[in-house]
């Protein structure tokens, strides 16, 4: 890139650049550290930095490299104090994850970077690993009261479904039983 007045201060020139401290927004994070390496058009003079179509697409995959390590490094973080209070596969099972998943990200061997929102929660239950017993508490619920009860039988699948269809639609039941009849009548009329 050939060197020009900054449009910005008109004091500068504007020239390709690295440097150490350089930062930017990006997704959830508000600043995002961009290597040393990585040369970006900025004014000598203000520091306002150019970027046009092109090499916002490469800036772009280089934030998201970025990103991605960040992710890694975080979660890897957390498991590496989450694990002092219960084992991975306990971990990885109170969280729906595949076994095997967390071992992964702790060891930062994982290339695709686990999801923000995965990373968040493992963040959360860091700063409060007693959560874990409380995540399992939420499951126990959620999985009905037929499910903690040993002493009793499941209902058949044909009534459960009878049954969430009532609640999701109310009256529907009733609705259906007049369309029987209406159809029986008109059959035998």
């Amino acid at each position: 890139m050939k060197p020009y007045t900054c449009p910005a201060c008109a004091a500068g020139m504007v020239r390709m650049a690295g440097g150490t401290g350089r930062a930017m927004p990006f997704r959830q994070l508000p600043a995002l550290a961009i290597d040393d390496g990585f040369e970006l058009p900025t004014c000598d003079a203000c520091g306002e930095v150019f970027v046009g179509k092109d090499l916002a697409k490469k800036l772009d995959g280089h934030l998201e490299e970025q990103y991605g390590a960040a992710m890694r490094h975080s979660a890897a973080a957390a498991l590496r104090v989450l694990t002092e209070h219960a084992k991975l596969q306990e971990i990885e099972h109170v969280l729906g994850l595949s076994q095997g998943y967390l071992s992964k990200i702790r060891s930062e061997a994982e290339r695709k970077a686990p999801s923000s929102v995965l990373v968040a929660l493992l963040e959360l239950l860091r700063e409060h690993p007693r959560s874990l017993a409380k995540l399992r508490k939420v499951w126990t619920h959620l999985g009905g009261e037929w499910a903690t009860d040993a002493a009793s039988e499941p209902r058949p699948i044909a009534r459960k479904r009878a049954h969430v269809r009532a609640i999701v639609h109310p009256g529907h039941a009733e609705k259906r039983s007049k369309r029987r009849l209406l159809k029986h009548e008109t059959r035998h009329a």
